[in-house]
């Protein structure tokens, strides 16, 4: 029976009074974020900020669209023209005074918080959870998306002007996925063209969110379709679409062989993968208990077998659990594959060599180890 129908005051009272809590969440998360970083606008301009923002000509004019869309290529806009636009617009309120640049980072900060306590919400609500957490779904999703918010490891990312391209391919990967719930869930074209052009956004802010069709894949299959073949046979024509962000991402990243990430700059596919085994083994550490916090932690890799067998160990056994998980427990093992997923561009066999750690990274993922803690 459809209770909507049978109950359709019941059903509009709780609507309302969800979208009311929802609201005020909303609120709640924008006061708290601006407060947390209302000290920081006068952090200077650092390190990778002069190729970013004082040796960047792109960014001087907002009319020069030819010129926006072709930044200077250093490591840190050199294939991201999307983020370099943004540069451009913070840079036309207050030009090399830090003040806007720190503004744009917070507001996009604040998007992504609610981004994500939207899509948990969400998801807390679907057929497989609702039972169990849907009357809770406003104040978990509130827990989860403050947590995430606010957690200390986040500094880096909001404070430190060049890392906005972290921070927008964050929303963006949070909107790729946001805009596939609201598409399945109204079946309305709009939310996959949401889905789909945030997802070309962020290829064109950070290259991270290369993974984010097999992320929604996983979702739908863990959440919705309960199946890899379900849901490539009902959506196949979507992914098509999505894994299409592909396209550009092999076009720019052709400019990371000449620049400080990537391979022929002195640093083995097979000495990288032995230091990301201690990267990611520090990320969760750093997650549960951020101390310290290093703002540069500078290039010391692991050479040897014997230096990367311990991190390796609790590497393998946590992603032999996510494994398990995956099969017999899908919601907990989507969750945990999410912080291995999102991670894997940085932190597999691709040497970035100046930066073999950064704790930047952990900026979305983040989201998967405190959902998991929630």
């Amino acid at each position: 029976m459809n209770l909507k129908a049978k109950y359709p005051a019941e059903h509009t009272a709780r609507i309302s009074q969800e979208t009311k809590y929802s609201y005020l969440a909303f609120a709640f998360i924008f006061i708290t974020v601006a407060l947390c970083y209302s000290n920081i606008w006068q952090v200077p301009i650092l390190f990778d900020d002069y190729a970013t923002l004082v040796e960047n000509m792109s960014i001087r004019s907002l009319t020069a669209f030819e010129t926006l869309l072709s930044p200077p290529k250093n490591p840190g806009l050199g294939w991201r023209p999307f983020a370099n636009i943004t540069f451009a617009l913070s840079y036309a309120i207050s030009g090399l005074n830090p003040w806007a640049h720190h503004l744009f980072s917070i507001i996009i900060h604040i998007c992504s918080a609610s981004v994500l306590f939207v899509i948990v919400k969400k998801t807390l609500q679907t057929k497989s959870l609702e039972v169990k957490f849907g009357q809770d779904s406003i104040l978990i999703s509130g827990f989860i998306a403050l947590l995430w918010a606010l957690h200390p490891i986040q500094t880096q990312t909001i404070t430190y002007i060049s890392q906005r391209t972290e921070a927008l391919m964050g929303l963006m990967y949070l909107l790729t996925i946001y805009g596939f719930i609201r598409g399945i869930q109204t079946q309305k074209v709009g939310w996959y063209s949401l889905s789909l052009i945030s997802c070309v956004l962020g290829v064109l802010s950070k290259e991270v969110i290369v993974t984010a069709p097999v992320l929604v894949l996983l979702y739908d299959r863990t959440f919705f379709a309960g199946s890899f073949k379900g849901a490539l046979k009902v959506r196949w024509k979507y992914y098509i679409a999505l894994a299409s962000s592909w396209i550009p991402f092999l076009i720019l990243v052709k400019t990371i062989q000449r620049q400080a990430v990537g391979f022929g700059i002195g640093v083995s596919w097979f000495t990288y993968s032995l230091t990301e085994c201690k990267a990611l083994i520090t990320y969760l550490r750093l997650s549960l208990w951020p101390h310290p916090l290093i703002f540069d932690r500078g290039t010391n890799f692991l050479y040897t077998i014997s230096e990367a067998f311990p991190y390796a160990l609790v590497l393998l056994a946590l992603l032999s659990l996510t494994i398990y998980a995956l099969i017999k427990k899908p919601v907990l093992g989507f969750v945990c594959a999410c912080f291995f997923i999102i991670l894997s561009p940085t932190s597999s066999f691709v040497p970035v060599a100046e930066v073999p750690i950064a704790e930047n990274r952990i900026y979305l993922p983040l989201a998967a180890v405190m959902s998991l803690l929630v």
